[in-house]
């Protein structure tokens, strides 16, 4: 068992663009569980202004396990092909479903790599995010803000477990609490 590590310098300036790497456990990691991948890029949050990924995915006890790591300078299309070819080659696994953020480029890439994935948009890029950009401006109370949020995400995060019923009494009570001008 080794560890799988990969990077790619600009030609021309010789300067780091990308990194990938996967210890023996994380390989281990996708080619046991790795049918369903998340990816997950923090945005410039690190000393080199690079953004740091994550390859997640889910265990046999529910819990998520890492699969790999990387950076990219740029989050291009051909930045994430790169990516996601070195997490193909590390571990021989073509996943069935991917679960990202709404980055087109990563989208463009999962295309072109693992073309038979079925591509998912997560829940809270979806949901939280999008809430958040478009409803917050109605609260500008702090206190009430932070109560139609945490409702809000409660209601999104528990809603796989939740009966039709329960989801659709929880949906119409938070209903009420959203200024008419917001509906």
């Amino acid at each position: 068992d080794s560890y799988y590590f990969a990077y790619h310098c600009c030609p021309v300036t010789n300067s780091l663009q990308r990194i990938f790497w996967a210890s023996p456990e994380h390989i281990k990691h996708v080619q046991k569980y790795g049918k369903v991948l998340m990816l997950d890029a923090t945005h410039g949050t690190n000393l080199f202004s690079m953004q740091l990924i994550f390859v997640t995915m889910i265990n046999e006890y529910g819990k998520s396990t890492v699969g790999g790591y990387g950076l990219l300078l740029e989050e291009t299309t051909e930045a994430w092909a790169w990516f996601l070819e070195q997490l193909k080659c590390s571990n021989g696994v073509s996943p069935s479903a991917i679960h990202t953020d709404e980055s087109m480029a990563m989208s463009n890439a999962i295309l072109q790599v693992f073309p038979s994935a079925k591509h998912f948009l997560c829940e809270f890029h979806l949901a939280l995010q999008n809430f958040c950009k478009n409803i917050k401006g109605y609260f500008p109370v702090k206190a009430e803000w932070i109560n139609v949020l945490n409702k809000f995400w409660n209601i999104v995060a528990e809603s796989d477990i939740r009966s039709t019923d329960t989801f659709d009494k929880e949906w119409i009570e938070f209903l009420k609490l959203m200024p008419i001008n917001a509906l």
